[in-house]
């Protein structure tokens, strides 16, 4: 009696009917019939989802073909359910079947029978090309669905590390998404990927994987445009750490953003080549937030005490931007300085220092002022109010909501001076490190552009 062997496999596109058993009930029933002997461990069977467009990522496939090449021959043939369960690749095909059959070993389909006859060779060779083009028009129906679900907005892989997945669409994860700011918080602030990826591990968090952090994985984090509101696909294939992004597709999703795009921006920005800071360079006040006007690469600090255009080091900017970093420090407080007696900036509470009484029960009276206001153009519009009575009210409430808005202004206005000045000489005394320095200007300042031909800066404020 011959010995016969028998492949399975299940790709993610069959049906249920042709499941891994059903399969196997067939092959023992074709080999019961023609007198094949099949025994249990000449049953190869590949894990469920596995493609058949490549041999060398099935594991059964090659085991199976390693022991076919064993002496003396283990089997005389190899059954199959469909010619498409050996390969969806003529070139595969051809290749393992020529290597079989030099060994003696037929490849049968039980529900394909092909017979003697030398036409069998053209209806085999239709088979193969018939498979091989269902593959092929499969694999681009699946990515035009997929380019059609990235357009609208709609993920087509599953959620990044911050997210979950709901209805179909990412959800922030109230741990994770905590964790992702701090991560961008972190990097803005200073911090390398290394340092970042080390604090993690110290929290116990892992990745999506369940792996530790690695510097790599800290900074795919931050190039992800996800955090931003984006989704990012690549149609020639998963978009790996080091894989090119010359053919990756960039659209607006329909999530929630865990990051403004305004800071993922700045993180891109100190993310380009030359925008880490040198070894052996010192602690810089303005390192991360001065950029070249010619290029827009960073200016990156020396330990020779002065910065230089990132891109002119690398020998893509034509134009040198070398200046000294303490002249530089300089024009930027001088012009600070100059705009915050200018101009009304914005201040952030966080420098201001909490709220002073005066403040607080002046606002809690103009908030009761206007609602006074409001329940007064309700009962006027209700019929409830005559027309002179809600006229002459309202005068009254509107000039106490004036007075106590003067008042805000002329006490915002003092705290906002006292502020700037503390701001001021905060940034030109020389015994606070400059790290906090950094940390305060960005809290301020979004950018500054250095013209070297002009002798210029411009600031950019947040």
């Amino acid at each position: 009696m011959k010995t016969a062997a028998a492949y399975i496999r299940v790709s993610t596109s069959d049906q249920l009917e042709y499941s891994p058993d059903s399969q196997l009930s067939c092959i023992r029933d074709y080999a019961k019939s023609n007198g094949y002997l099949l025994p249990d461990q000449y049953i190869f069977r590949e894990d469920d989802g596995v493609s058949g467009r490549g041999a060398k990522k099935r594991t059964e496939f090659q085991r199976m073909i390693a022991e076919a090449q064993r002496r003396p021959r283990p089997f005389d043939c190899i059954l199959l359910w469909k010619f498409s369960r050996f390969a969806r690749s003529r070139a595969d095909s051809v290749l393992y079947k020529t290597l079989l059959r030099r060994r003696g070993i037929e490849v049968i389909s039980v529900s394909e029978p092909l017979g003697d006859e030398k036409t069998s060779i053209l209806v085999e060779a239709m088979i193969e090309a018939m498979d091989e083009y269902y593959s092929v028009n499969l694999a681009e129906e699946v990515r035009r669905g997929m380019r059609e679900k990235i357009a609208r907005g709609e993920p087509v892989a599953g959620p990044p590390f911050g997210y979950r997945m709901a209805e179909k669409r990412f959800v922030p994860d109230a741990e994770e998404a905590a964790a992702v700011r701090l991560v961008f918080a972190d990097f803005l602030r200073g911090a390398s990927p290394g340092e970042i990826a080390e604090k993690l591990n110290s929290t116990g968090l892992r990745t999506r994987r369940g792996g530790k952090w690695e510097p790599r994985a800290v900074r795919y984090l931050l190039k992800n445009p996800v955090y931003c509101g984006a989704l990012r696909w690549n149609p020639g294939g998963p978009l790996g750490r080091g894989s090119p992004e010359t053919d990756t597709l960039l659209t607006r999703g329909c999530h929630e953003p865990i990051v403004p795009e305004t800071l993922w921006e700045e993180a891109q920005s100190r993310l380009r080549p030359g925008a880490v800071r040198r070894r052996g360079a010192p602690p810089c006040t303005l390192r991360g937030l001065v950029f070249c006007s010619g290029c827009g690469s960073l200016l990156i600090p020396s330990s020779s005490g002065s910065m230089q255009c990132g891109g002119y080091s690398h020998g893509t900017c034509q134009e040198s931007h070398s200046i000294s970093t303490r002249k530089l420090e300089a024009m930027v407080v001088s012009l600070l300085e100059n705009d915050l007696q200018t101009t009304a900036l914005r201040i952030s509470p966080h420098f201001s220092g909490e709220e002073s009484e005066e403040r607080g029960l002046l606002r809690l009276r103009l908030r009761k002022e206007r609602l006074r206001l409001s329940r007064l153009r309700e009962a006027y519009l209700g019929g409830a109010e005559h027309l002179a009575e809600y006229l002459k009210e309202r005068g009254e409430i509107e000039r106490a909501c004036h007075a106590l808005e003067t008042d805000l202004n002329r006490l915002s206005g003092e705290n906002q001076n006292a502020v700037a000045s503390d701001l001021i000489l905060f940034l030109r005394d020389g015994a606070f490190p400059p790290d906090q320095k950094n940390a305060l200007l960005r809290c301020l300042v979004r950018k500054i552009i250095f013209d070297r031909a002009q002798n210029r800066i411009s600031l950019y404020y947040r």
